[in-house]
């Protein structure tokens, strides 16, 4: 927003005393500002230990509070602090936003700082214990991402003074909850918090199926909560032991409130409800849960539970103060949410302290006589709000024309932080006003940035204000100084500072911010010295590179950062299984493939796949060789995944799948090139180029064939048609002997005329696609590509297939020829005393660099490794390493490959390694 100087002038001479919020807000903020303004701010440390409900037990809850405090200020550094082991206080400061989840490790405290937020980061507190969530505004956490606040298999967790929230504006599944408890998590306190504009907001025991896991256990308090216009689960709540609910306003909820489920005892207390026509109830489940009702008012809403066993005198801990059930609607809403105003100094921010500062200094002679206020436009970053929220405190109002201290009007929008207001230079004798919009954004991460600032000549030449201080400016991101400045008669030098990101600010006047006004006093006439302001460059903050380049070279993980990879193709199930795409089971469990890390490290490498596949498609060209056109593709995916394969280890965490298959004419699969090979690319060839990319052991295996002669276009199409096929018809339940009936039938259905003469597709039977599991590209089950198999075995859920498919011009059989190049460790392997040497110290380097990954002779060659040849086939004989030697179709004829990667999620079908391409 930006004032005038009349606009600003106007707005002093109304405000005796000026208030905070005594600037214009824009009406539709004025709800959010309203419910602000109501809010009670209440003292809280971040080394509190919790105090109420069941994570008093167990021991209690302390969080962090035996390990160091540490301020993060974008979600990567969180995310590091959160994982990190051992007990730390992490303090949130500004405004974070991403699409990330984070696991909370034990002995944890993450405390948001007064009017930080966090927006698209959830936080999963898996298998931890003692964890504590406190004073943190969370906001549309995507379901890909999973909740806002998720806790399982965890013990001693505090949510407390949190603000939790998405919007009505999607379909009930864009986002997952706000704050679920589930597989027997014991001793959670969930207090004060403000849970809101959500479809489903809290969950307790995620199936119906999961009895085993819960029954016994769930031991949850839910205390002063402020529940306002969701749709459902206000909490829902299957198996639980113990929860208790107890001074909770629940308000505008849709379809129902608290849903009691499988046997689940409840203690309602003390708690109020409006605009809720089911408030308690139990729907949904096979078996009712139970409430047993004290002090609570239904409003026009209905009870249709019988009560239970649990009562406030069954509970294990101390009591809760009782506010009521009338009391509940006053006093609830204006202390649950980020409420808290305890953190600490943050020391080191400022080199000067407050009181240092003359702040509402009266004004003098040289102000009154300005006809004019120089008006800037100044943007902020999230770093800079926390300076704006301390300074903003501290509000003074002079008579006589004094200058009040700071003035802001602070609202919110769905940009961030808006701030509009006047502000003081930091010393006495001089004065400015300026119009501040603050905005945040995933992308801003700057501090303050002078957009603009003007001044009449006119007024410059009458002895106006002709510079100004902006009065702060951040030098590096981290922190903050304050500018010092000097006046004479009401003129003020120094410049107006604050360029960020490598873009200086904008002057206005001839004079160098280095050099002395040339009309000011001499020093000792009664006026402040001028102050030189060395000039410093400000630092520029390298951007992260969008575009991947040619040859591909930058890192996935900055091209998508926090994870954010592209899906594969999602596809729904049909018939009997088409009821797993709404299923909250489903999903819930989907999304705990997100949590787990499975689904992003298949996305992360299927997506480096999909980038080097198609530079080699556009860069494969007769002439080069196979070598050379191997190294390539191998060497653009570890630079992609940042893993070079050369340290001890480094090709386990991420890299090649297996050796990269260059596989030429009648050869199907298994060749790539050793060291030494000379074999060219021709014009005539038929090349499949099988590749495998690996993260974390997640392998994609996904295949392509190149011809350069039109006349092999109908086989190529066959093959890929098939393959299509098979990835189309494969879901849960589905019998892999009918699979492969169904890609035989489309594959055959095609021919292929080369040099003049027709030759019919056919299946090549012996080969077949495959399951993936964790470092071994072959799992257990196998997806033949001919029907007649019989084989009745059904895909499952969370099953990883391989769907490939062969097509041949010849026998449509192929066998082992040719020498070998594709080597792994057996899982299997037996325990053989070797007796040779070079056979003991090669297994060592196997198993240090490769593990179970396929690998070949090249990357031994890569390793350093010598006269490897006698050891590599001793552990071949000794049934240690399997070799898989080329398989081939009769000499003459041709084969083609396609294949993709697809995973069998809960919910959909995932084709991971589907691209533009195929």
């Amino acid at each position: 927003m930006k004032f005038t100087a009349v606009t600003l002038l106007a707005g002093l001479a109304a405000a005796a005393p000026l208030s905070p919020y005594a600037l214009p807000v824009p009406p539709k903020a004025r709800s959010v500002i309203a419910r602000q303004n109501s809010t009670t701010p209440i003292t809280g440390s971040p080394t509190d230990p919790c105090n109420i409900g069941f994570c008093t037990l167990n021991g209690g809850t302390t969080g962090g509070a035996a390990g160091n405090t540490v301020t993060v200020t974008d979600v990567a550094s969180l995310k590091e602090a959160a994982e990190a082991d051992g007990p730390a206080v992490i303090i949130v400061s500004g405004a974070l936003s991403g699409s990330e989840k984070i696991r909370v490790a034990s002995d944890k405290t993450i405390f948001g700082e007064s009017g930080s937020s966090i927006e698209g980061v959830g936080f999963y507190i898996n298998k931890a214990n003692n964890v504590i969530l406190r004073n943190l505004k969370i906001s549309k956490v995507l379901a890909d991402n999973g909740d806002a606040i998720g806790i399982q298999e965890a013990q001693n967790v505090w949510i407390d003074h949190c603000d939790l929230s998405s919007d009505r504006e999607h379909d009930k599944d864009f986002y997952d909850g706000l704050l679920d408890v589930t597989h027997a998590s014991d001793f959670v306190t969930l207090s004060n918090n403000f849970i809101h504009d959500h479809f489903k907001a809290s969950l307790v025991g995620h199936s119906d199926s999961n009895g085993d896991e819960d029954t016994g256990h769930l031991t949850i308090t839910y205390a002063n909560n402020y529940w306002k216009n969701i749709n459902s689960r206000g909490p829902s709540i299957r198996f639980a032991k113990a929860v208790h609910i107890i001074n909770n306003y629940e308000e505008d909820i849709d379809t129902g409130a608290i849903n009691a489920r499988m046997g689940a005892q409840i203690l309602l207390q003390s708690s109020a409800f409006k605009g809720v026509e089911e408030a308690v109830l139990s729907k949904d489940s096979d078996e009712v849960g139970f409430v047993t009702v004290d002090d609570v008012d239904l409003g026009e809403g209905t009870n249709t539970v019988e009560a239970g066993t649990l009562t406030a005198a069954s509970l294990p801990y101390d009591p809760i103060e009782v506010l009521g059930s009338q009391q509940v609607p006053s006093i609830i809403p204006t202390t649950a949410g980020a409420t808290l105003d305890g953190v600490p100094d943050q020391g080191g921010m400022l080199e000067q302290e407050p009181d240092d500062f003359d702040r509402g200094s009266p004004l003098t002679s040289g102000y009154e006589r300005c006809n004019a206020i120089i008006v800037i436009d100044v943007s902020f970053g999230p770093m800079f709000q926390k300076h704006l929220d301390y300074f903003g405190i501290m509000v003074e109002s002079h008579e006589n024309g004094g200058f009040p201290g700071l003035i802001f009007s602070t609202h919110v929008t769905a940009s961030g932080y808006q701030t509009s207001g006047i502000v003081p230079a930091a010393r006495s004798n001089h004065a400015f006003a300026s119009s501040l919009e603050l905005k945040t954004s995933p992308k801003d991460r700057s501090c303050a940035t002078v957009q603009k600032w003007t001044c009449d000549a006119a007024e410059e030449s009458a002895g106006a204000y002709t510079r100004m201080d902006v009065g702060f400016v951040m030098e590096t991101f981290n922190d903050m100084y304050v500018q010092d400045a000097a006046a004479a008669d009401g003129r003020a030098g120094g410049a107006a500072n604050g360029a960020t990101n490598g873009d200086a600010a904008e002057q206005s006047g001839d004079e160098s911010e280095d050099e002395a006004d040339g009309n000011a006093p001499e020093a000792g006439s009664g006026a402040a010295k001028k102050k030189k302001n060395k000039k410093r460059k400000p630092r520029k903050k390298k951007k992260a590179p969008t575009t991947q380049t040619d040859p591909p070279s930058v890192l996935v993980s900055q091209l998508f950062p926090n994870k954010t990879y592209p899906k594969g193709e999602e596809v729904e199930y049909k018939d009997d299984n088409r009821w797993r795409t709404t299923s909250e089971e489903k999903r819930h469990l989907d999304n705990l493939n997100l949590h787990n890390d499975f689904l992003p490290d298949y996305r992360h490498a299927a997506e480096t796949h999909r980038q080097v596949r198609q530079w080699a498609q556009k860069n494969i060209k007769p002439g080069q060789t196979l070598t050379e056109i191997a190294n390539g593709i191998e060497d653009s995916v570890r630079r992609l995944v940042g893993h070079d394969g050369l340290a001890e280890g480094d090709a386990i965490v991420a890299g090649m799948g297996f050796p990269t298959g260059l596989n030429l004419d009648h050869i199907a699969a298994h060749y790539s090139p050793n060291a030494g090979n000379k074999t060219i690319l021709q014009q005539s060839n038929v090349m499949k180029v099988d590749i495998g990319v690996h993260v974390n052991g997640r392998i994609v295996d996904s295949a392509f064939t190149i011809a350069f002669d039109p006349m092999y276009d109908n086989l190529l199409a066959a093959v890929k048609d098939a393959t299509n096929t098979g990835v189309r018809e494969a879901g849960i339940d589905v019998r892999l002997g009918e699979l492969g009936g169904y890609i035989q039938e489309t594959m055959e259905s095609y021919e292929c005329e080369i040099n003049g003469k027709t030759y019919p597709i056919k299946s090549i039977r012996n080969l077949s696609g495959h399951t993936i599991l964790p470092y071994s590209i072959h799992g257990t089950k196998s997806v033949p590509i001919v029907g007649g198999t019989g084989d009745m075995t059904k895909m499952e859920e969370g099953d990883v297939f391989a769907i490939e498919t062969f097509g041949s011009t010849g026998n449509g059989h192929v066998h082992d020829e040719g020498e070998v190049s594709h080597y792994a460790l057996r899982t299997d392997a037996p325990k053989v005393d070797l007796r040779l040497s070079s056979a003991k110290s090669l297994l060592n380097v196997i198993k240090k660099n490769f593990s179970t990954i396929p690998f070949c002779r090249r990357y031994l060659d890569r390793l350093g490794q010598e006269k490897y040849l006698l050891g590599l086939n001793n552990l071949v004989s000794q049934g240690i390493v399997e070799d898989y030697p080329p398989l081939v179709d009769k000499k003459g004829s041709y084969t083609a490959q396609f294949e993709h990667t697809i995973l069998l999620r809960p919910t959909v079908k995932e084709v991971i390694s589907r691209g533009d391409d195929y």
